[in-house]
């Protein structure tokens, strides 16, 4: 066969495709797992979901079982009770009322320091590691904290050996004077050895209101259950304690300070009374029954002058009865004389006592101001002296506004950690975290993971699935010859469905051009074309594999022979036909390496020699297959899709990207490729199963299948 003989009609040799560009756009390639899909996740991972749980839930055994188990104990204490009045007599520190920012107050006096130190020093808590850290043993971090002490110490200490030298100042024949350390630990006044462990106790303690009630809680934690029952009693009693104390101390202070008054009342009292006696002697009033002297006399004048004038108005009444019978009455004119006489010197007398009131009033005046001052001081005197008799009384009927109602005991069972509660919730949280993960493992997987994917993204059929086998399986045989040697196998099956694949896509007559193509390097798509190629060349058919990698050639080194002569020689001029094509004589496939003439040209296979080549091949064999480069690497293969009859995209299972993918083809449809389906390569068989159940047709030889 000669380069001369081959003769190339135009147009001949592909046919752009139509109705892939046209097809909606591919659903998002970076798209995860759908919820629909979530079931098959699962099944396909299934053994990493069990293992998950399992680890998780084992896990969460051995943790409960190191924790260090945990009491608590709780007494409640009743806030404002009902009092018993055995006197009506009014308090002196009033109780509580029982509303809610009452009881929230009295919640925070239960949390205070004071109380709590008061419980740490009776049960003598600082003397338990619990409470006191520094009597717990050194632990690792402990060890290096005292290693990095001393390292540090050492250092400074070198340091300060070293000898400095201090400048001299210009003009001075003085070396700069020392300066003094200054010592911080001096002067500071060391921490309370209370601090710590009531700190630690306050977090340990619980304090709340139980409900609306008027009933407040008292809860503590800790290691040892009867300390647990303790510290909640010890705090309540305290509680109530400081109660009672309070108002003792109120009613001591108040009764001293009645005692005290009273006493400044008396004496001042005294001096009232003293100060209104003295003013009666010096203003000459002299009580008489709540009534002075000139009054006393006033109303006895005032008698006599009424009884005066009703005997003068009697002698009258009778002088006038008769004086019309005897004239000469001169008894009764004498009688009203002496009745007039009478009656004119009580008048006088009375005239001259009113007087004598009247210039008396003055003095009653300022009598009377002494006499309101002392009555006011009487009756404070009076309430205070009341009222300290009342708080005497009171000292030994006080209560607390609070009482127990409820003390702790000693706790049967630990409240921490609660096996029943925290494996039941860790087993629903580990189903959840290992549904996580495989929800994560599933969207890491960016590749294809099916048929039916790749036609859902790329838009064109997949026309099989090539599985993957292994070295262990193969041995020493090349991947291109396995088929060959067993063809009852897994991998010569998928070799013969593609082959079958490629004769029903054409319409007409079967396609004997075919391209392989790919996105991406290490797709698989030399040993497709080798493999295709030993098992049709072992069925009888004569089939040529010609090497199109310009940049990564391989078909030479399957064969074990030189590069060259080969495509690029014969494209170039420098080699015929017959020396650039040969056969491999243990297969019976013809095939065309890349050469050593590796002219990068853009145009190098959209040349009319290369057109006229494959022409001539393809009426020579039934079979051309074209091992092309990356499309998204080089340039080439988009030429080469222009001259095949199909092109076959080469997709590896699960590492090629989506996206890569779409954009492979995308490139190869816009320069015209006719596509004859998509390929995935390197499958797993049994992973590939999980997403794509298939069945076989076949005699199991489990040696072939591949793990």
């Amino acid at each position: 066969m000669s380069q001369t003989e081959i003769v190339l009609s135009p147009g001949e040799g592909y046919s752009p495709i139509v109705d892939w560009r046209a097809r909606p756009g591919p659903p998002g390639p970076e798209t995860g797992p759908k919820i629909l899909g979530l079931g098959h996740a699962i099944l396909r991972r299934g053994k990493l979901l069990i293992v998950t749980l399992i680890l998780l839930n084992v896990l969460a055994i051995v943790g409960v079982r190191q924790l260090t188990p945990r009491y608590t104990a709780s007494a409640d204490v009743l806030v404002g009770p009902r009092e018993e009045q055995v006197v009506d007599l009014k308090a002196v520190l009033s109780g509580l009322s029982g509303s809610s920012d009452v009881i929230e107050s009295e919640i925070q006096v239960l949390r205070s320091r004071e109380i709590a130190r008061g419980v740490v020093r009776k049960l003598r808590l600082d003397q338990s590691t619990e409470f006191n850290p520094s009597l717990q043993p050194p632990g690792l971090r402990q060890h290096l904290q005292d290693t990095l002490t001393t390292v540090v110490g050492w250092l400074r200490e070198s340091m300060s050996s070293l000898p400095v030298n201090v400048p001299h100042l210009p003009g001075s024949g003085q070396t700069a004077a020392p300066v003094p350390a200054v010592d911080t630990v001096a002067g500071t006044d060391p921490l309370d050895p209370l601090s710590v462990p009531v700190d630690r106790f306050l977090t340990q303690l619980d304090v709340s209101a139980k409900g609306r009630s008027r009933v407040i809680t008292i809860s503590f934690t800790s290691t040892d259950p009867t300390l647990a029952a303790k510290v909640p009693n010890a705090v309540a009693d305290a509680y109530v304690a400081s109660q009672l104390r309070a108002k003792t101390d109120a009613t001591a202070q108040a009764h001293k300070w009645l005692d005290e008054r009273v006493a400044e009342m008396r004496e001042q009292l005294i001096g009232a009374d003293e100060a209104v006696e003295a003013y009666r002697k010096r203003a000459g009033i002299v009580p008489i029954r709540d009534s002075t002297l000139l009054n006393q006399q006033i109303s006895e004048v005032g008698q006599e002058l009424m009884k005066a004038r009703e005997q003068l108005a009697d002698a009258e009444g009778r002088l006038q009865s008769v004086v019309h019978l005897t004239p000469n009455a001169l008894g009764l004119t004498r009688e009203v004389a002496v009745a007039k006489n009478r009656e004119s010197k009580l008048m006088a007398m009375m005239d001259k006592l009113r007087q004598q009131v009247d210039l008396g009033s003055q003095s009653e005046i300022g009598l009377r101001a002494l006499q309101r001052e002392a009555d006011a001081d009487r009756n404070l005197y009076d309430r205070l002296l009341a009222r300290a008799r009342e708080t005497k009384i009171q000292s030994g009927l006080q209560q607390a506004d609070a009482k127990i109602i409820s003390r702790a005991e000693r706790p049967g069972e630990a409240s921490f950690p609660k096996p029943m509660i925290i494996l039941p919730l860790n087993f629903i949280a580990s189903c959840i975290a290992a549904l996580l993960l495989v929800i994560w493992l599933e969207s890491l997987d960016r590749g294809f993971l099916d048929v039916s994917q790749v036609e859902a993204v790329l838009g064109i059929p997949a026309i099989g699935a090539i599985p993957l086998v292994k070295r262990r399986f193969r041995k020493r045989e090349k991947i291109e010859n396995f088929g060959v040697a067993h063809p009852e196998s897994n991998f010569a099956e998928a070799i013969r469905n593609l082959y079958t694949s490629l004769i029903l896509s054409g319409k007409e007559r079967a396609p004997r051009i075919i391209l392989i193509a790919s996105s991406l390097p290490d797709e698989g798509k030399s040993s497709v074309a080798l493999a295709t190629a030993g098992m049709m060349a072992s069925c009888g058919k004569r089939v040529v594999v010609v090497d199109c990698d310009l940049r990564n050639p391989t078909v030479h080194g399957s064969f074990d022979v030189a590069a060259a002569p080969g495509l690029t020689e014969y494209l170039s001029g420098s080699a015929d036909l017959d020396v650039a094509l040969r056969r491999d004589p243990t297969t019976n496939v013809w095939f065309m390496p890349v050469g050593n003439e590796l002219t990068l040209a853009p145009d190098l296979f959209s040349s009319g020699t290369m057109r006229n080549l494959m022409q001539a091949l393809g009426r020579s064999f039934d079979l051309v297959l074209l091992d092309g480069g990356p499309v998204l690497g080089n340039s080439d293969t988009r030429h080469l899709c222009r001259i095949a009859d199909r092109t076959i995209m080469v997709v590896r299972w699960q590492s090629t990207r989506c996206s890569a993918a779409v954009q492979g083809l995308r490139q190869l449809a816009d320069a015209g490729a006719s596509f004859a389906g998509a390929l995935l390569t390197m499958v797993e068989p049994k992973q590939y199963q999980k997403y794509l159940p298939v069945g076989n047709y076949r005699r199991r030889i489990p040696l072939f299948l591949g793990t």
